[in-house]
């Protein structure tokens, strides 16, 4: 970083094109770290969600609720909750976009989710 600010401030010297170029190195020093870690054991995890059926119960208790009327249209709110309660994977302690766009840390109770922005938000 140091040498990218410094190179563009110089970019119109000599000076400033060797610290950009060593600054490029750098980028690329980090490329190839990345892309050895990607191809890890464990670096990229696939989480199961729900079934489709799933989707379809809990449609189907949404349209108890808004279509029945009287007390058993309440009956339709235990058939959407199904979708929620379903058994799912722990998720993972630490968790990017394919993208990099966001990113997310979960330490105990609490989760730092990472905006595109570099804002942060504690859950």
């Amino acid at each position: 970083m140091p040498c990218l600010f410094l190179g563009t401030v110089l970019s119109g010297t000599l000076v400033g094109t060797w610290l950009l170029k060593l600054a490029g190195l750098g980028l690329l020093g980090v490329r190839y770290i990345s892309d050895y870690v990607a191809v890890l054991p464990g670096s990229v995890v696939t989480m199961p969600s729900a079934p489709a059926y799933v989707a379809v119960i809990a449609m189907i208790g949404v349209l108890v609720i808004c279509l029945i009327r009287g007390p058993f249209r309440w009956v339709g709110l235990i058939i959407a909750l199904s979708i929620v309660v379903w058994p799912r994977l722990r998720p993972p302690d630490v968790w990017i976009d394919s993208e990099g766009g966001s990113a997310a840390i979960r330490t105990g109770k609490h989760c730092l989710c990472l905006a595109p922005k570099g804002q942060a938000l504690w859950l």
